[in-house]
């Protein structure tokens, strides 16, 4: 429930044919998320403000009507913005919705619905959000771009309102290099003998001195496995690189894939088959993803991309872990090889570092539309 930081009332929310914005049943102001925004205010203006919350050093606003925390206060364009740089949300006041600058599109079709303008475009913000962003309305359109759709339609989540990132995420981008080139050589080489040299046993844990433990994060059983984790690591990783720094990054996924192989050594410590592939690490900085965004929207294609299902990176996060319990539940059974246990020791020890780090050490990346 959202409570207005002035009065402490619970927030209404409003629709309109854009979606959904919390209003104050007293008047105070209202309460919205940025990517409802940013179609019906001018994006230079709303830019400017994230740019002042996160890399400058602006005042203690009000407490934010979502998380409780305490807001940033930022000017633009001569108005006081409260921010929330963890809901990635603001709380304007009654004043301040009328004052931002609005979008041409956004003005021209409000205006041919009623001749006050600016007081028909603050009831309009009200509705954009929950259409896009609501559990309750989480079942939408497709992506706009025609190579998320695709994406989509073969099974795999698409970021909904893509994050910039603040500095280019090279770890990431040089992980994501590293595991193509290794992974295409070995497959098109000796991957059977990669798999039984380099592959973790839980039987024979510390052989090559224990660096199978490292190894066996570099080795993929087929093109499907080594495409599938590359693309969760390009998905996430780029975000939590930027949140945390490359090197805490770095540690984060070193820290997932060893408690990840940890899981998996001690569910069978007398295994003599070879665990292979990254999805232990991966899987932490997944993990993390949800932890320091949990309002990031991730899209999923169902039906062959005829119906996409819109969710918050933790409710996705949720539905992952109940898939791995699933998963893990056959492994016992002995109903597949594929090793859930790494994949949640793993997640939790990602979750575990990003929640242990904090929200707050680093600013977020600002939100952007696509």
């Amino acid at each position: 429930m959202h409570t207005c930081p002035r009065c402490r009332t619970a927030l209404q929310g409003m629709r309109s044919p854009a979606g959904t914005v919390w209003d104050c049943p007293h008047g105070h102001g209202r309460f919205a998320l940025l990517a409802v925004l940013r179609g019906l205010v001018r994006r230079s203006e709303l830019d400017a403000a994230w740019r002042t919350a996160f890399w400058g050093r602006p005042a203690r606003g009000c407490r934010c009507p979502s998380c409780g925390r305490d807001m940033a206060e930022v000017a633009v364009a001569g108005v006081r913005l409260d921010v929330c740089r963890r809901c990635q949300a603001l709380w304007l006041d009654r004043a301040e919705v009328q004052g931002l600058p609005s979008a041409e599109r956004a003005e021209t079709r409000i205006a041919a619905e009623a001749g006050d303008a600016r007081r028909v475009l603050a009831m309009a913000q009200v509705d954009e959000l929950r259409r896009r962003h609501d559990l309750g309305e989480a079942i939408g359109g497709a992506p706009d771009e025609a190579w998320k759709v695709a994406v989509g339609i073969l099974g795999l989540p698409v970021e909904i309102g893509a994050m910039s990132t603040r500095v280019r995420p090279w770890a990431t981008w040089i992980l994501c290099a590293i595991l193509l080139a290794l992974g295409l050589l070995l497959i098109a080489g000796d991957l059977a003998g990669a798999v039984r040299g380099w592959g973790l046993m839980p039987g024979d844990a510390f052989r090559h001195g224990g660096l199978t433990w490292i190894s066996s994060f570099f080795i993929h059983g087929g093109i499907a496995h080594l495409l599938g984790n590359l693309w969760f690591l390009w998905l996430t990783g780029d975000n939590v690189e930027d949140a945390f720094g490359w090197r805490r990054f770095l540690l984060l996924l070193l820290a997932a894939d060893l408690a990840g192989n940890l899981a998996h050594v001690l569910y069978d410590p007398s295994a003599m088959v070879p665990c292979i592939g990254a999805s232990g690490g991966i899987s932490g900085i997944m993990a993390a993803y949800a932890v320091r965004y949990p309002e990031a929207q991730i899209g999923q294609a169902w039906f062959w991309g005829r119906v996409w299902l819109r969710l918050p990176a933790w409710a996705w996060l949720g539905l992952w872990l109940l898939g791995q319990l699933i998963l893990a539940w056959q492994q016992v059974h002995g109903f597949t090889n594929v090793s859930a246990m790494a994949h949640l020791g793993g997640a939790a020890a990602g979750a575990g570092l990003a929640w242990w780090w904090g929200s707050g050490d680093r600013p977020a990346p600002t939100p952007s539309s696509s």
